[in-house]
Parts: structure tokens; sequence; C-alpha cells
């Protein structure tokens, strides 16, 4: 007789421990069990300084078992740029690490306010969205550069499109989830994300020779409010999330951005 299989089971260093769970949408928005998702979605090789798990899931006792991946996506790239955002405190800044710093907190951000655009809230967005064009073009012959406008405020979205960070955190998740980051701190935290937004669209993104310039010129209280800029939008978003924010979730909180929840 053959003995049965392990449990695939992998950890890749990064100062947590392996949390061997179900699917348990209570800890889904913990900061180092964030996100569940398909198995065949994720590859080990794209994960830094994560912990990864795969346990079986069943819906029934007779349904086919689904293996289920619980991945740190947005923790790997908050911890390597507040990492390099320590470097540049404790020492003569090098543009090139700052860059790097704010790329890293910025992509953690994508992957958050990403991973957790469901389809229902898609659906959700498009009927707001509808709403809002009947409201404003009622009764009224719609020309081409205001229906433009409209698009340009609210773009359309299907099943297979996620929108730029931007517009997910100004018009998508407010349209869906009713969660408005413009009723923080009298909207000053959302225009500070837009000038984060604005640096990654222009400089991070596409990086090339002629931007240089402009990126040399970020000054270190710039790259500050940068790093406040996302704690404060993973703070918002947790307490969101959860309603009622868990110890857990607060601690890892702490851990990745060296800062009380």
């Amino acid at each position: 007789m053959k003995p049965p299989k392990k449990k695939p089971h992998v950890h890749l260093a990064g100062g947590l421990s392996t949390v061997q769970v179900g699917y348990l949408p209570a800890r889904a928005m913990s900061l180092a069990d964030i996100s569940v998702i398909a198995a065949v979605m994720a590859t080990a090789g794209t994960v830094m300084d994560a912990t990864i798990s795969e346990t079986a899931s069943t819906q029934s006792s007779s349904a086919t078992s689904k293996l289920e991946i619980i991945i740190n996506y947005q923790r790997a790239y908050w911890e390597v740029g507040m990492d390099l955002y320590r470097k540049c405190r404790e020492s003569v800044p090098r543009p090139d690490i700052m860059d790097a710093a704010i790329t890293n907190l910025y992509i953690g951000l994508i992957k958050l306010f990403g991973m957790h655009w469901t389809p229902e809230d898609k659906h959700r967005y498009n009927q707001q969205r509808d709403m809002l064009h009947t409201e404003r073009f009622a009764g009224a012959s719609i020309n081409k550069e205001d229906e433009a406008r409209f698009a340009s405020e609210y773009p359309q979205t299907d099943k297979d499109y996620t929108f730029p960070l931007y517009t997910m955190i100004k018009v998508g998740y407010v349209l869906a989830k009713d969660w408005n980051l413009a009723d923080v701190d009298d909207g000053i935290v959302l225009a500070n994300f837009k000038r984060l937004n604005n640096y990654f669209t222009n400089i991070s993104r596409h990086f090339e020779a002629k931007k240089i310039d402009t990126a040399v010129q970020t000054a270190m209280a710039e790259l500050d409010l940068y790093v406040d800029t996302v704690r404060r939008i993973v703070r918002w978003f947790m307490q969101k999330f959860y309603g009622n924010v868990p110890g857990e979730a607060k601690t890892q909180f702490e851990q990745v951005f060296a800062t009380a929840f």
C-alpha cells in the first residue's frame, strides 16, 4: 500500500508563520492572508517574501476538491517598499532607491484593490453608472463632447476588465461599495493619493531617460508624504473591509508600516 500523499505546502521566508487554513472570509483581509485565489492563477516565482499555503476546499461531500492558495501579494511589495524607504531615511537618499520604494508601495495598492474588485462590484458599479447617466442626460440630447466627458469620469467596465488604480479609488469603489476616500480628512488623503498616482503614472510605470531629471528632483519630504498616504489608504481599506478590524490584522499593519494602526 502506498503512503498517502502529503498536502502541497510551500513557505517562502518572510518572517511570517505559515498558516494551514481553508477559505475563511473573515481572514481574507488580514495583511498576511489577504486574498484567496485559485492555485492555477499563482506562481511562487512571482511572490517576494510571501507566505503560501495550499489547502483543499469542498462545497459539499460530493464536490470536487479545489486547491486554493492564500498568498500575501500586497505585503511582499509593501515590505520591499518600506525597506527601501528606511534605507533612504538612514543615509543620503538615492533617486533610484526612492523611485523603487514608491513603485513597490504603489504596486501593493494595485494588488490590494484589484484583488477585491469582484464581479458583483462590477455589476453594481455599472448599475450606478447607468443611473448617473440617466440623471445627467435626462430629457436632453447628448452631444459627443458631453458623452466623452462622462465616459472619462465614469468609464465602462465588464467582467474581464479591472480599472487603473486611480479610477478604482476615485469612482469604482465609490459606486460599487460606497467607500469614498474623499470622505477621509476632508479629501486630503485622496488629494495626496492623486499626487502619488501622478508620480507612478508619469515616472515609474514607463521609465525613460527623459524622465530622469524629474525623478532625481523628488525630495525626501515627498517620499515621506507618499509613504504616509499609502499607510492611510491601507488603514482606511481595512476599516471598510472589516468594520471592526481584528487585532491580528492591526498587528501585521504595524509590522509592515512601522506605525500604530
